[in-house]
Protein backbone atom coordinates (compact mmCIF):
# COMPACT_ATOMS: atom_id res chain seq x y z
CA UNK A 1 0.00 0.00 0.00
CA UNK A 2 1.55 3.22 -0.85
CA UNK A 3 1.79 6.04 1.55
CA UNK A 4 -0.73 8.30 0.00
CA UNK A 5 -3.31 5.90 0.35
CA UNK A 6 -2.44 4.93 3.97
CA UNK A 7 -3.27 8.58 4.48
CA UNK A 8 -6.81 8.56 2.78
CA UNK A 9 -7.79 5.75 5.07
CA UNK A 10 -6.30 7.17 8.18
CA UNK A 11 -7.64 10.72 7.66
CA UNK A 12 -10.75 10.93 5.94
CA UNK A 13 -12.09 7.29 5.42
CA UNK A 14 -11.66 6.44 9.08
CA UNK A 15 -14.04 9.40 9.68
CA UNK A 16 -16.67 7.73 7.29
CA UNK A 17 -16.77 4.73 8.91
CA UNK A 18 -16.83 6.52 12.75
CA UNK A 19 -19.26 8.39 11.83
CA UNK A 20 -21.59 5.59 10.10
CA UNK A 21 -20.72 3.73 13.18
CA UNK A 22 -21.39 6.26 15.71
CA UNK A 23 -25.16 7.30 13.77
CA UNK A 24 -27.10 4.96 15.54
CA UNK A 25 -25.70 5.15 18.77
CA UNK A 26 -26.42 8.93 18.95
CA UNK A 27 -29.41 10.76 20.62
CA UNK A 28 -31.74 13.62 19.44
CA UNK A 29 -29.53 16.51 20.01
CA UNK A 30 -26.37 14.51 19.94
CA UNK A 31 -23.02 16.11 18.22
CA UNK A 32 -20.29 14.59 16.28
CA UNK A 33 -17.41 16.92 16.03
CA UNK A 34 -14.70 16.71 13.17
CA UNK A 35 -11.64 18.65 13.40
CA UNK A 36 -10.42 19.39 9.86
CA UNK A 37 -7.00 21.95 9.35
CA UNK A 38 -6.19 25.26 7.46
CA UNK A 39 -4.51 23.02 5.25
CA UNK A 40 -7.91 21.88 3.60
CA UNK A 41 -8.22 25.61 2.10
CA UNK A 42 -4.20 26.38 1.22
CA UNK A 43 -2.09 23.08 1.71
CA UNK A 44 1.73 23.85 1.19
CA UNK A 45 2.91 21.91 -1.54
CA UNK A 46 5.01 19.52 0.29
CA UNK A 47 1.67 18.90 2.23
CA UNK A 48 -0.68 18.69 -1.22
CA UNK A 49 -2.00 14.90 -0.20
CA UNK A 50 -2.83 16.25 3.77
CA UNK A 51 -4.87 19.48 2.66
CA UNK A 52 -6.60 16.79 0.37
CA UNK A 53 -7.83 14.52 3.19
CA UNK A 54 -8.52 17.69 5.24
CA UNK A 55 -11.02 18.89 2.48
CA UNK A 56 -12.63 15.61 2.23
CA UNK A 57 -13.10 16.05 6.34
CA UNK A 58 -14.95 19.40 5.50
CA UNK A 59 -16.70 17.66 2.66
CA UNK A 60 -18.19 14.71 4.92
CA UNK A 61 -19.15 17.69 7.80
CA UNK A 62 -21.43 19.43 5.36
CA UNK A 63 -23.11 16.59 3.96
CA UNK A 64 -23.23 14.00 6.48
CA UNK A 65 -26.64 14.44 7.31
CA UNK A 66 -27.77 14.60 3.45
CA UNK A 67 -25.80 10.98 2.86
CA UNK A 68 -28.06 9.43 6.15
CA UNK A 69 -24.91 9.07 8.48
CA UNK A 70 -26.91 11.17 10.98
CA UNK A 71 -29.92 9.84 12.02
CA UNK A 72 -31.35 14.05 12.95
CA UNK A 73 -30.78 16.38 10.79
CA UNK A 74 -28.28 19.18 11.65
CA UNK A 75 -28.96 22.51 12.75
CA UNK A 76 -25.95 24.04 11.93
CA UNK A 77 -22.53 23.06 10.34
CA UNK A 78 -19.90 25.02 11.48
CA UNK A 79 -16.73 24.78 8.79
CA UNK A 80 -14.16 27.49 9.30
Amino acid sequence: MEYDEIEILCSALSISWFIQEAAPHLKKGSSVVLISSLAAYNPPPAMAMYGVTKTAVLGLTKVSTWLGFAPFPSKSRKCF
